[in-house]
């Protein structure tokens, strides 16, 4: 099967949703790699390599306009040679990656792991009455509404969205990202060595109840 990852992150940022990206693409492609050919589509200037992925990324310095024109002939190109087309975190590369994957009638699957306005909010200190977190609030709203399927990182978000954005609940589903990035340096050697099997072992679960959702 050949799936397809939209990001608007991806290291070496080091976001949570910029991590999720790349563990999520690694991981697919080393449980499934007989099963899965991953593509991942990001804005990004100095992406990171993936063994066995091919990383596709718009640079972050030219201005947005330029950057949704590429975004999107991009997308038009790739979306259309990948049979699930999986969008991390609604934003506006999200949004992109929804429109173009209507088009081509192709199955979305949406990784939501925090509310936008909230984030951009106390993040920017906006107001939440400004037209830009409208702006944030209604392609959330697209994103979530329109995905076939939306994963939550937690109950609480699911209930906000849901009753946020009145969406079907057969459509929503809550998962916990499995994302590690940090090891305490205090830890001994085999306490490191459980934490990373431990990491592996949930990453397994979490890509075999993916494979499920696909399907």
């Amino acid at each position: 099967m050949k799936i397809l990852i939209s990001t608007p992150l991806y290291p070496p940022e080091t976001a949570r949703v910029s991590i999720f990206a790349k563990q999520l693409a690694m991981n697919l492609q080393m449980i499934y790699v007989e099963k899965h050919l991953i593509t991942l589509l990001a804005y990004s200037d100095f992406p990171e390599n993936i063994n066995n992925v091919k990383i596709i990324s718009v640079s972050k310095k030219q201005n947005l306009l330029k950057r949704i024109i590429l975004f999107t002939k991009i997308l038009l190109r790739e979306v259309k040679n990948n049979g699930i087309i999986l969008l991390n975190q609604a934003g506006i590369s999200s949004l992109l990656t929804l429109l173009v994957a209507k088009l081509f009638n192709k199955k979305t699957i949406s990784f939501i792991m925090e509310n936008e306005v909230e984030e951009r909010s106390v993040q920017f200190n906006m107001n939440k009455k400004s037209l830009k977190v409208w702006q944030i609030n209604f392609i959330q709203y697209l994103v979530s509404k329109w995905s076939s399927v939306v994963i939550f990182d937690n109950l609480k978000l699911k209930d906000t969205f849901k009753k946020k954005y009145n969406l079907n609940e057969n459509n929503l589903i809550v998962q916990k990202f499995p994302i590690k990035n940090f090891f305490s340096p205090f830890s001994n050697v085999e306490s490191k060595e459980k934490e990373k099997l431990e990491v592996i072992k949930e990453w397994k679960f979490f890509v075999e109840f993916l494979t499920k959702t696909i399907s």
